[in-house]
């Protein structure tokens, strides 16, 4: 019975060392991995010198995958702002207050905004450049100045 019992405890610290050691070893690989920066097309965070060159360049070289992405809803998901993308009522029903903090959408001579507070507590227009999504699940892509 003594022999099992210590066989038991061997066979718990065998498994309790080769556990540790995998922690030790998974922690090094994420520690070691670089952390990419997010990639948000269209904007100054992509490649440095790159720039969107909308899908229409992309046709003339793929164009079979062109019109089967057309014949989806993506083509629809990000479209630079203009009154046909803007699905949010900009004109009227258009403050909004949650927690204190205000948020106003308005349109200025064809350009679109929200004003709202900065990092500093301050009330700042952002302009809206893109919609992204549809329906009720529309977001708008700002410019942080």
């Amino acid at each position: 019975m003594a022999g099992s019992k210590a066989n038991v405890a061997a066979y718990v610290v065998g498994i309790a060392v080769l556990v540790a050691v995998a922690i030790v070893v998974i922690s090094a690989l994420v520690a070691e991995r670089p952390v990419e920066e997010p990639q948000v097309f269209g904007t100054e965070i992509t490649r440095a010198g790159a720039e969107y060159v909308g899908s229409k360049e992309c046709m003339e070289c793929h164009q079979e995958n062109y019109m089967g992405w057309m014949g989806t809803l993506h083509p629809y998901k990000i479209r630079e702002v203009s009154r046909e993308a803007i699905e949010g009522d900009f004109w009227h029903n258009n403050t909004y207050e949650r927690d204190g903090v205000t948020l106003t959408m308005k349109e200025e001579d064809g350009r679109f905004y929200i004003n709202t507070v900065d990092r500093d507590g301050e009330y700042q227009d952002y302009e809206i450049h893109y919609t992204l999504g549809g329906g009720m699940e529309t977001a708008l892509h700002v410019g942080m100045g």
